[in-house]
């Protein structure tokens, strides 16, 4: 009758949301494929299929497209996983005559599978958040050493010797400096100040007050040798260097400069990201600014839904927020890197129609409300 046909096509039509809205590779399909009669029977005999989110057969229908999405059994745990739930769907095609009980029992038996792999997804996030921050740490670095430097180079014209020394060798003892010890610390100060004395005995030796130059050469040379050697080089290296500035500064007349650098290079080098080259400003980016906030709100553990460069959905989740450029991190649910974004470019991915913000975190509620906008517009248009 009407309410078989309807129930067929609803399942249908779910089925094929589910498809449309997150990357089933072949194998998971099949899987789906032998689901689809089962899930029709249930949706004739028991209205609860669409009404009540703890239905067993919708808790399964979740937990295998957490085991299946994207999975594209590369590990030998993800080939578990998907012959699991092939087994699964085989056994629940063979054995389901209205009893729900096999939904359940099915669901907790791949629930402890995917128990491990979470832990698994977990320790992937990590890493991949580490690997951004350790990233985004010495980028920060770069560029705070970078301006650091600018500032004395455009200051005060220097012989060569010493914008050399400072340039190829006290900006990289600087970011070091940074990273180990960060901005607040004693021993930032400290390379600084190396550079700040540097400068004022250049000019003193420009002045030609030669005893004084190399009474505060010899009393750099502790920090001088040290910049060096965290430079890579040996102590006769250092050594050699430390006598051409030496050598430099006995010569009250040689000439000296401003330096002007050009500003550090801050893209990403991240091939993977495409067109999103992110750190900087946002100019040039087409987003709606209350999307953007919208955005912003953005919280850990969140799901997106993401359309790739090949035009598949993706489900993706924030598994991190950046503390230095509260960029986004987003992990597919092999807790794979996905994006690393900022709240702008979130924006401009929605207004391409590439980022589908607020879904539903269970597979079979999101399946469902691409069904009823599917419908919707299908009676709209009628």
């Amino acid at each position: 009758g009407n309410e078989e046909n309807d129930a067929i096509d609803l399942v249908g039509l779910l089925f094929e949301s589910l498809f449309q809205t997150h990357a089933m590779l072949d194998r998971a399909r099949r899987v789906y494929a032998r689901l689809v009669l089962p899930y029709v029977k249930v949706a004739l005999t028991d209205d609860g299929l669409f009404v009540h989110r703890d239905h067993p057969a919708r808790r399964l229908f979740d937990v295998i497209t957490e085991a299946c999405e994207g999975n594209d059994g590369s590990t030998p745990q993800d080939r578990e996983l998907l012959e699991r739930a092939a087994g699964i769907a085989q056994r629940i095609v063979a054995d389901y005559n209205e009893d729900l009980e096999i939904f359940a029992l099915a669901s907790a038996e791949l629930e402890s599978l995917l128990e491990q792999q979470r832990k698994r997804v977990d320790v992937l996030e990590r890493r991949a958040s580490e690997a951004v921050y350790g990233k985004e740490r010495l980028l920060q670095a770069r560029l705070q050493a970078g301006a650091a430097l600018n500032q004395r180079l455009a200051r005060t014209p220097l012989t060569e010797a010493v914008s050399d020394f400072l340039i190829e060798h006290w900006q990289h003892h600087l970011v070091q400096t940074l990273l180990r010890d960060g901005r607040e610390s004693p021993k930032h100060a400290d390379v600084l100040a190396l550079a700040d004395a540097l400068v004022v005995v250049d000019t003193l030796a420009a002045q030609g007050r030669g005893a004084v130059v190399a009474d505060r050469l010899i009393a750099l040379q502790p920090a001088i040798t040290e910049c060096l050697v965290s430079c890579g080089l040996d102590e006769n290296g250092a050594n050699g260097w430390l006598a051409d500035v030496v050598r430099a500064l006995a010569q009250p007349d040689l000439p000296r400069t401003l330096r002007k650098l050009p500003p550090p290079v801050v893209a990403d080098d991240d091939a993977e990201q495409g067109p999103l080259r992110v750190v900087g400003g946002h100019a040039g980016m087409d987003f709606d600014a209350q999307v953007a906030e919208r955005m912003r709100l953005l919280a850990p553990g969140e799901w997106l839904r993401l359309l790739d460069a090949q035009g598949e959905h993706v489900a993706a989740k924030v598994a991190w927020i950046s503390p230095l450029s509260g960029r986004y991190l987003l992990v597919n649910r092999r807790g794979v890197r996905v994006l690393v974004a900022s709240a702008e470019q979130l924006a401009t991915l929605v207004a391409e129609g590439r980022l589908v913000a607020g879904t539903e975190q269970a597979p079979f509620d999101e399946a469902m409300r691409q069904m009823r906008a599917r419908l919707g517009r299908a009676v709209g248009q009628n």
